[in-house]
């Protein structure tokens, strides 16, 4: 054997040895990674009730009405605990509470205190 075959075999042992022990430190970093966030799942639920319910939410359907008003109240505390308000939000009118599902109605009913009065007509461009 040469001295050139004997250095390149031992470069690639060098490295195929650092290969292994990069794969197994990265191993071992991810099953620590995975033993902190299992320990502190329930920890987090434990310390959080709302957090197992709005796990639940996550998977309600528009169909199952009981459960999404229950949903819509977990989510609207949430909101209020995120944005430090003390007290709870007014409700507000949505689709679902309008009387025969029809959301135009609410929003034909709109403020145009606003619109100025006396002005030129705004053109909607169909009869052009």
């Amino acid at each position: 054997m040469t001295a050139r075959s004997q250095s390149r075999r031992l470069s690639i042992v060098v490295s195929v040895a650092t290969l292994v022990l990069v794969v197994a430190a990265c191993t071992i970093e991810l099953r620590n990674q995975e033993q902190i966030s299992s320990s502190a799942a329930p920890a987090a639920e434990q310390a959080d009730p709302l957090a197992a319910e709005l796990a639940r939410c996550r998977t309600v359907t528009l169909e199952q009405t009981e459960a999404l008003a229950k949903c819509r109240q977990i989510w609207a505390e949430r909101r209020r605990q995120f944005l430090k308000q003390k007290t709870a939000p007014t409700p507000t009118l949505t689709p679902t509470a309008v009387p025969n599902g029809n959301a135009a109605e609410v929003n034909s009913r709109k403020d145009e205190s606003r619109v100025p009065q006396g002005g030129p007509s705004v053109s909607t461009g169909q009869g052009e």
